[in-house]
Formats: C-alpha cells, sequence, structure tokens
C-alpha cells in the first residue's frame, strides 16, 4: 500500500497535470464530436462486451492528429467500464512513453517472433539467417538506418521518433489481414517486464539470444559500423545483463531440472538436436536447445546462486 507521502505526491502530480491539460473543447471534442458520436452510436449501439455502448473510442490514440481523429475507421464503441479498464490503463502505463510502448488493439493474423538480446548479441544475424521472402523483419536501427539513408547504427539520434512512428505502424499492420508468413521483432529492450508486455500485445514467442557479456563486448568492439557509438553500446549491454542476469539464471536452472528428470542413466549425455526453425524455446520448461548452450550447462555440476557466469 502507499505511504500518505506517496498518496500526496501523486494527487499533487495528478492535479498539476489536469491544470495544464487543454479543456475537451480545445482536443476537438466539440458540438461537431457530439453530433458524430451521436450518430456513430445510433449505428453501433452496443459495446464488444454486449453491454450498451456510450462512447465512441479512438481506437489509435489521436494525440492532436486531425485525420486520425476523426476518421471512423478509428472509432469504436465501448461501454464506460470497458473504456476504463484494459485501454486505459494500458494508456497509463505508456504516459510520456506512448510511442515506445504503443496501444495495440489486434493480435496479429501472422505468428510473431520476438527476438530480444543486448547489443552485439547477434539478434539481426541470428533472424537474417531464418527469415524467408514472405516474412518481415521490423527492426529499429534498421529502420533509422533506411530513414537517413545512413549506413546500420549510424544514422542520427533525431530519427528516433520517425522510426518509432514507423516501427508502431508496422506493429499495428501486423493485426490487418497480410500475407507474412511470419514477423520478426528485434529488440535491445533490456526490461523483462516490457519484453512480456510484447509477448501479450503481439501473441509472440520470444528467442532471448545466448551470447554473454564478453562476447557482446567483442562484438561490438570488432564492428567497425559502431565505433562512432562504441562506448554508448558497450554500456546499453552491460545494461542489459545486469537487468536480465536473474532470467538468464531461472531459464539456466529450469533446463538444468530438466536434464536431471531427463538424462538416461547412463554416464554418456544425450545427445542434443539442433534448435528447429522456430523452436528455440518450444519445449517444456524453456528447455534450451542450443547445442552450445547446452553442452556448455551439462558440464556444470551444479548452479551457485552467486555465480556470475
Amino acid at each position: 500500500m502507499k505511504c500518505e507521502c506517496q498518496i500526496a505526491r501523486d494527487r499533487a502530480r495528478k492535479a498539476a497535470s489536469d491544470r495544464n491539460r487543454p479543456s475537451a473543447r480545445d482536443r476537438g471534442y466539440s458540438s461537431k464530436w457530439d453530433r458524430a458520436r451521436a450518430g456513430f452510436l445510433a449505428k453501433h449501439p452496443l459495446c464488444r462486451c454486449g453491454a450498451k455502448a456510450t462512447i465512441v473510442d479512438h481506437i489509435r490514440p489521436h494525440r492532436g492528429d486531425v485525420n486520425l481523429f476523426w476518421s471512423r475507421e478509428n472509432w469504436q464503441p465501448l461501454c464506460v467500464r470497458c473504456h476504463s479498464s484494459a485501454k486505459q490503463s494500458e494508456e497509463h502505463r505508456s504516459g510520456s512513453n506512448a510511442l515506445a510502448h504503443p496501444f495495440i488493439d489486434k493480435p496479429p493474423t501472422c505468428p510473431v517472433t520476438i527476438v530480444a538480446g543486448a547489443p552485439g548479441s547477434g539478434k539481426s544475424t541470428y533472424v537474417a539467417e531464418r527469415a524467408g521472402p514472405d516474412d518481415i523483419v521490423i527492426d529499429m536501427p534498421a529502420i533509422m538506418a533506411k530513414l537517413a539513408k545512413a549506413p546500420l547504427y549510424q544514422a542520427p539520434a533525431s530519427y528516433a521518433r520517425d522510426a518509432l512512428e514507423i516501427r508502431n505502424k508496422a506493429l499495428r499492420m501486423l493485426g490487418e489481414p497480410n500475407s507474412y508468413r511470419r514477423a520478426w521483432f528485434i529488440t535491445a529492450d533490456p526490461d523483462p517486464a516490457a519484453r512480456a508486455t510484447w509477448c501479450r500485445k503481439l501473441k509472440a514467442s520470444v528467442v532471448i539470444m545466448p551470447a554473454t557479456l564478453e562476447e557482446c563486448i567483442a562484438n561490438i568492439e570488432a564492428d567497425p559500423r559502431r565505433a562512432h557509438c562504441r562506448a554508448t553500446h558497450i554500456e546499453l549491454a552491460k545494461d542489459w545483463f545486469a537487468k536480465n542476469r536473474q532470467d538468464l539464471k531461472a531459464t539456466a536452472s529450469a533446463f538444468m531440472k530438466w536434464r536431471a528428470q531427463n538424462t538416461p542413466e547412463s554416464d554418456e549425455p544425450e545427445p542434443f538436436d539442433e534448435p528447429d526453425e522456430h523452436d528455440f524455446y518450444a519445449d517444456p520448461g524453456d528447455r534450451i536447445r542450443s547445442k552450445e548452450i547446452a553442452r556448455r550447462l551439462i558440464e556444470l555440476d551444479s548452479l551457485n546462486d552467486h555465480d556470475e557466469d
């Protein structure tokens, strides 16, 4: 529970936000909107839950975009309960970071694989070796490079916002009918909770790149495209491993537990097959099917909670 000081700060912050927020009329909700809203609800009287709809909601937050505000394809009828639950909580969680974690209203119509890992862990190489001609790859550095017409990792930071908008549009487009065989979403976001949110939004499976911090640093230092941002990418890699160490240990522990329960009684270790194309973590217990990682773990007698490796 929040203490009284936290509650007071939250109230003060909300009051300040309300004072600075334009009125409903200033945000476009004029008498013209009232008439359009009434006509839309007359044609669409029911919410998606079956209750009477009283609110015309913008599927994609318009954030001042007049065309998006008045686009009827962007409207949906909602009851008060539905409007105040899932979508509002999603927008509140996004807050000022709505570009980084946008609201996605429709699940993808094609399978989605999220490939996550630190800078230099081999995410782009992993996807390039597996993506087919009918796949779509959504990768922020690649989008920025195309916008800036620059080599990979060398686009100015000023292109980040436009690249985020294009990335978000591509992610939302996955919910529309399309001909993609699979979508690959590459992310270096170090927050495990953010990855879990992406998984929920995109109904996706996740591949965590198994490279160590030392391997990531070596790859970054050996990549001439990162020469101008080498120090930044190394710090990002260190931050990624600092925030994900416990998750990596949990995955390794689950694998060791599975191996103890499934290894034959003979001293000869059970051979591990190469992973299927999209089956990196598909087995029970999130067991790791990478031959290299499996062999490394087999050599361990036990896992030490204090072992940084």
